[in-house]
């Protein structure tokens, strides 16, 4: 198998790990969005990335991190989201950045509509009793409501083909 796609693969999966991780507790462990960043350089090197494509893409995330500390600042976004919205950008690359943006608002919308439907439905008794599905239906803190790390993950994996990477992956 190939070095460049055996590491490119930890993208996607630690994306999916931290979707469920943020569906089952409201938590991205800050080791998930560390390991996305760190992980995009060997690959890089591996794939034949140029320097200055590797500059850019980890300067995207450093803004993209600033950009998020504000949201989280602000009470719009939460810390963990941040952090990997911007491990995530370093691999999107600022060519596809709008794209997978667009993707995660729309998956993120998906997931609202869902939540927002699903919490106002009545639910049996015995369905509430695993704590991760009462956070989910029944949050007590408003501004924990969602895990976007689930829009993230599924706005990755709609829009995955059509990045610009996966020509380097392909490598």
């Amino acid at each position: 198998m190939d070095l460049a796609f055996l590491l490119f693969s930890i993208f996607p999966l630690v994306m999916i790990a931290a979707g469920i991780s943020d569906l089952a507790s409201f938590r991205i462990p800050n080791l998930m969005s560390i390991v996305l960043a760190a992980a995009f350089l060997p690959f890089a090197l591996a794939a034949g990335v140029g320097w200055a494509e590797i500059g850019m893409s980890y300067a995207l995330g450093v803004g993209i991190l600033v950009l998020g500390f504000a949201l989280f600042a602000a009470g719009i976004a939460g810390g963990g989201d941040a952090k990997l919205l911007a491990a995530s950008a370093i691999w999107v690359g600022a060519s596809d950045f709008l794209l997978y943006l667009l993707a995660v608002a729309l998956a993120g919308g998906a997931l609202c509509l869902v939540l927002l439907l699903a919490r106002k439905a009545p639910f049996p008794a015995g369905w509430l009793k695993a704590d991760w599905v009462r956070r989910l239906l029944r949050p007590d803190d408003g501004a924990r409501d969602v895990p976007y790390a689930v829009a993230m993950a599924a706005g990755l994996l709609w829009v995955l083909p059509q990045l610009d990477i996966m020509h380097h992956a392909a490598v």
